[in-house]
Order: structure tokens, then sequence, then C-alpha cells
């Protein structure tokens, strides 16, 4: 018998049960309502739905310093080019969350990359992916890894001097132009690794930090770093790469997925000295040592300084291509796109944002205003509300979106305070539910 694939198939089989012969079809429809049972009982999940198109979805970020809300129970959905795989909930290896899947389209962006994947991490939602598992070489990206290996063993302050083995060629890869003697903090060879793309400081980093985790000779530091590197990267969830090297050059083996360097800067941006240098366009690093000076990095990130953009690291090799992990802001959402493998890495990131801001809409519902027609009604009523919040909407239902205003609460402790409540809706249903307060008596929180 020949399958849909071409390959020949065995002719079905019975289950053989104390000497009778018994069809398996049946058995298996039994199996098929038992997990159906299963499936829809209450508090348990159901398959996700794969169909085409962009469903109404609704999530809800905070806004800087405030707690997240629980998105609503709708869902929204993405994935990458025509025939690539649609994927639903993605798990974490450490049970520290998930990405929420959030929409199918049908017209996915052209892109050159191998593979690419935008995240939006404030809502934990999965905007697009396009064979985000797929083993790459990873180039400078994997520094990413080696700053996170480095600020959790190293102490930013502490004093790093310069060997000649942590020294690179400096006519093939990107360097701080360290010299032996030379002496600088952790926090400067940080600055050299994810500004500069050093891999002078890579090196030094490995080195020290290798020692600091019991290698037992300078020689067994790097593979003792990378060991580290390794285990890590399955801490944080990060299935499928495989480091070799501190600073990312290719090396056989050495493999990176574009899910994974989204959880890896994730992990990053959880970290506020990382947060901050993967942001500066420049920096300055002070070296001391035989030959004292002031160090001026420029950021290889051509896209810093542009609006909304906030990091975080670019990669190139010649079998890596041109990589790039980008972060940019929507409304107070923080949203995270990695290409690897592309021909033009900055055209390929242009092109997958402005794909998501044709089919989505962070709805951004603040003190300070974003959605002009809660401002509107918020002015005429002498109201304000405490918080920031950004909704994650399809552009459907952002058009959708509708206000309710409910009276405030009766109970005497709060009626000198609290004027009662707005609901955000769409078609019906709620999405979001803030406090109102006075706007001559009450100082939102910033």
């Amino acid at each position: 018998m020949v399958g849909d694939s071409g390959q020949r198939r065995e002719p079905p089989r019975r289950c053989q049960m104390r000497g009778r012969s018994l069809p398996l079809a049946p058995l298996l429809l039994a199996l098929c309502v038992v997990l159906s049972s299963i499936w829809s009982s209450p508090g348990s999940a159901a398959p996700a739905d794969r169909g085409p198109g962009l469903t109404a979805t609704v999530h809800t970020a905070p806004g800087p310093g405030s707690s997240r809300l629980q998105a609503a129970p709708r869902q929204l959905a993405t994935s990458g080019r025509a025939g690539s795989a649609q994927l639903s909930e993605t798990a974490r290896a450490d049970g520290g969350g998930w990405w929420r899947q959030v929409g199918a389209a049908l017209d996915p962006p052209q892109l050159t990359a191998k593979a690419a994947i935008a995240v939006d991490l404030t809502n934990q939602a999965l905007l697009y992916a396009d064979n985000p598992d797929e083993p790459l070489p990873p180039a400078s990206t994997a520094k990413l890894v080696t700053a996170l290996v480095a600020v959790r063993t190293l102490d930013l302050d502490e004093a790093v001097e310069i060997q000649p083995g942590d020294l690179v060629d400096p006519t093939v890869y990107a360097n701080m132009g360290l010299a032996p003697g030379d002496r600088l903090s952790v926090k400067g060879l940080l600055t050299g690794l994810l500004v500069a793309s050093a891999g002078d400081a890579a090196n030094a980093l490995a080195r020290a930090a290798g020692q600091r985790l019991g290698a037992p000779s300078e020689a067994a530091a790097h593979q003792r770093f990378v060991a580290e590197m390794n285990r890590l990267a399955r801490k944080l969830g990060m299935r499928r790469s495989w480091f070799v090297a501190p600073d990312g050059r290719d090396m056989p083996g050495q493999v990176v997925t574009a899910r994974d360097l989204a959880i890896a800067t994730e992990a990053l941006f959880q970290e506020p000295v990382l947060e901050r240098i993967v942001s500066l366009p420049t920096a300055t690093v002070r070296v001391e040592g035989p030959n004292p000076r002031e160090v001026t990095l420029y950021s290889t990130n051509q896209w810093l300084g542009l609006p909304g953009v906030h990091g975080v690291k670019t990669g190139t090799t010649p079998a890596a291509g041109q990589c790039l992990v980008a972060a940019v802001w929507r409304g107070d959402a923080r949203v995270v796109t990695v290409v690897l493998g592309s021909q033009d890495r900055y055209a390929d990131t242009q092109a997958l944002l402005d794909w998501l801001d044709r089919h989505l809409a962070w709805v951004r519902v603040a003190p300070d205003g974003g959605f002009a027609p809660l401002d509107a009604a918020l002015r005429e009523r002498g109201l304000t509300l405490a918080t920031s919040r950004t909704l994650l909407l399809s552009r459907e239902d952002a058009v959708a979106l509708e206000l309710r205003f409910e009276a405030p609460s009766a109970h005497p402790d709060r009626a000198q305070w609290h004027q009662g409540t707005v609901v955000l809706l769409v078609r019906g249903q709620e999405v979001l539910r803030l406090p109102l307060y006075a706007a001559d008596r009450f100082a939102p929180v910033s």
C-alpha cells in the first residue's frame, strides 16, 4: 500500500488479545473519545486552533514599573512564510513561562533570512516565526550568552588584566584594540563585548570567568567558560543551541536558533547593566595599565538611535551571513526580532516590523495619553488613570475597541479617591478594566 508520501505502508494490523483478533480502528476511536473528553473538561487546555487568518485577540502589557495583568482569554496567532510550520504554545524548559502564539496571516513578509522570529516579551506573545528552530551559525550573536555568563560570574567593578591569549587578529575580528598588560573593569569589557562586538573582550571575560568557575589553568579557562555557556543555555530553555567559542566565530558544531536567541535576549533584559549597554550607540571605556587611555566604542548596530530601538546585537561571518537581534518599543511593550542568515539584516528586520504593524496594533492606555477616545473622555470628566497598560490587538479589534464607564464604589473609605472604573471592550467582550481617579487630587505613578 502506498501512502501520500510515496512510502510503502504496511497493511492495517489487528490487535491480539487472549487469542482473539480485534480490529485496531475501534480501539483508536475509543481512545479519541477519551482524549476528547479530557480536553473538553474544565481546567484542561484544548489543542490550539491552527487555522489560517488573523484571529481576534488581546493581551495587556503593563507600563514600566507596574505588575503584569493576566491576558484576557481570547487569543490571537501568527506564523511564518508560506509552507513553514505553524507554532502553538512554546514551552520553556525552566518552567518560567511560554510565548502564546498570536496569529497566522496569509501574507507573510518576504525575507532573505534563513530563520526569523518576533516576540512581544512584555505580553509573552509569539508574533511571527519562520524556521525558528533551525540550528544556524551564530556569529557574534553568541556574545549575548557570553555576557550573561560573565555578569553572573564576575563582579562588575573587578579589574581584569589582558593577556596575550586574549588578543584577536584585528584584520579579521572586531576588537577594542587591547594590549597585554591593559587593565579594565568587567563592566568595561562587557561594554566592549556588546557595543563594539569585541573579540578580545570576549576572550578576556571567558578567561577570567572560567578561572573563577574553577578552571585549573588559563588554558582550561575557555573550555570551562564555554561549558558554562551551554549549561546556562539549557537552563534558560535554549534547547537547540550549542556553543564552542565565546566570540561566536565560525567553528564546527557552534549553532544557535532564532527562538533560542530570543530566549537569551529575554534573559539579558533582566540584567539592568546589560540592558543599558546594548542600548548604547557609543560608549567610552577607561583602560589602565602601562598605557592608560580612554577607548571610544561605536555600536555595530546601525539602528541604535532610531525612535523606539533599544538593542541588541549584530553578527556577521562567512558561514552565518548577516544576523541581527533587535529590540523596539510598541507602546510600553518590548518587541524583539531575530533574523539569521540574512542577505540584508536591516531590510529584513524592517520588513518584519512593517508586517507586524500591518496586522497588529499596540494600544497604549496611560495617564499621559495614548488612546485618543479615552484621553478625551477622561479630560471631559476630570479623571485620570494610575498606571499604564499596552493592549496587543489585531488591527480589526483595535478599530472595534469601545469604552464603558462604571460608577464608583459606595464604600466610604474609597469614595474620596476612587472615581469609578473604565472598561475597554471589543465587540462586547471585556479586555481591560482600570480604576479611575480625580485628576486634581491624584498624582499617577510614573
